[in-house]
């Protein structure tokens, strides 16, 4: 019997870049069955015809949720809901794989090997000087993420949900209770490339992380981090 899989979707992008992401996955050598994007930007966006008669085609549901002023958890928290099928795989809108075999080589590794799941392994992909600087001094050249992984629906549900409060960092909070419990997982073999860094500066990175620690007080993980950054604005101030 064929396995189905759900591709969750959470967006706060213009439409462009949906647009761009659909495209990118009628390429793929391996297809889910069901895309459910959940979109929480200020705009609702409605698929274009000719794009959704394409997807009728291949015979893939897409399933739109326009719901405002959601956090990236709480929209994936909406899309596990919605999903009707036993695998669930998850990407975000600015984050894409370069590879057209990315689900079919990531999936079958994970049935290969009788898996409950697979981690995401996400690359910030950067233009210029001025971007590898971005990136070396906040996420690095690669992460394990959210985006990019594929679980057994079941081992989702028995991590629970997640943060729907923070804009960022929720993806690290499940991760890591994901690792404590007994779900076998193992690192994916082909990684996505996260394009959110292009044309970024210091004042606009400055600006993003500010705003993600503001609303991801209640992660425990970053404390650390907060606690750093307070101490360096301080520090700032002071001299």
């Amino acid at each position: 019997m064929k396995k189905k899989i759900s591709l969750i979707i959470p967006a706060q992008s213009s439409d462009s870049y949906i647009e761009d992401l659909l495209i990118n996955i009628l390429h793929w050598t391996m297809v889910p069955d069901e895309i459910i994007i959940v979109n929480s930007s200020n705009k609702n966006y409605q698929i274009e015809i000719n794009l959704k008669k394409k997807f009728d085609k291949k015979k893939i549901k897409l399933v739109l949720i326009n719901k405002k002023k959601l956090f990236p958890g709480a929209a994936r928290n909406i899309g596990i809901l919605k999903s009707s099928n036993e695998y669930i795989a998850f990407l975000d809108v600015n984050t894409l794989p370069y590879q057209r075999n990315w689900l079919k080589m990531n999936f079958n590794y994970m049935i290969k090997n009788n898996l409950d799941g697979i981690y995401g392994k996400t690359f910030y992909s950067t233009n210029n000087y001025t971007e590898k600087i971005i990136r070396a001094s906040t996420y690095g050249k690669a992460l394990r993420t959210i985006p990019g992984s594929i679980f057994k629906k079941k081992s989702v549900l028995l991590v629970g949900v997640f943060n729907s409060n923070s804009r960022a960092g929720e993806d690290t909070d499940w991760l890591k209770r994901a690792q404590k419990l007994n779900i076998l997982t193992k690192d994916c073999k082909i990684p996505v490339f996260y394009k959110g860094l292009y044309n970024a500066t210091y004042i606009s990175i400055i600006k993003k992380w500010f705003r993600n620690y503001f609303f991801s007080k209640d992660l425990p993980h970053l404390d650390i981090q907060k606690n750093f950054y307070l101490f360096t604005v301080f520090l700032i101030i002071f001299f």
